[in-house]
Formats: structure tokens, sequence, C-alpha cells
């Protein structure tokens, strides 16, 4: 279940794909800096502390409201994290752009 754009090296780059009220890990690229998580239709949650691919969601997170995005700024080295994206209740589609 989890996206692995550990291989891309050409920013800006853009991944759209399902999610649902579980977690969907997201692997990042070394290169990429900033990442932008939103839906056109869907609230989206994104977790970080205690999130696992396919799991249950944890409890802290941040709120994306539909038809918006979040911007955030990645960290580098061993501060490097994968970022997890679940939708606030059924189904939808996530969008992300990651910039360099």
């Amino acid at each position: 279940m989890a996206i692995d754009l550990r291989a891309i090296n050409e920013f800006p780059y853009v991944k759209t794909f399902a999610v649902d009220a579980t977690t969907t890990m997201i692997r990042l690229p070394s290169e990429a800096k900033y990442i932008k998580v939103g839906s056109e239709a869907s609230t989206l949650y994104v977790y970080q502390n205690g999130a696992t691919d396919g799991g249950s969601p944890p409890t802290d997170k941040i709120f994306v409201p539909s038809n918006n995005l979040l911007e955030l700024r990645l960290g580098i080295g061993m501060q490097r994290k994968n970022i997890f994206v679940g939708t606030k209740t059924g189904s939808g589609t996530a969008t992300i752009v990651l910039e360099e």
C-alpha cells in the first residue's frame, strides 16, 4: 500500500493516488525539500508520529480541508522521515507535489 517515490529525481513531481481512512505511507526521495498534500474532494490527515503503513490513524495529525494544499518543509539527513496520509472518513483521492 506504500507509495515509493525514492527514485524520483525530476521536480516538481506530482502524484495522485487513492487513500482511505487508514494510513498510506509515502516514501520520499532524498532530493525533495518540500511536499504539498491535498485533495479536491476529501478532507485529509497527514500523520508522522506513531503511524504505520495501512495502520490505524494515530491521535497526532495535521488536518487538511478539502480543496486545499498543505505545504511542509522536509527534514534532511537523519531527520528525513516518511509521510503518512489518510482521509478523515471513507475513501478519496490525494495529490502530492514534491519540490526541490
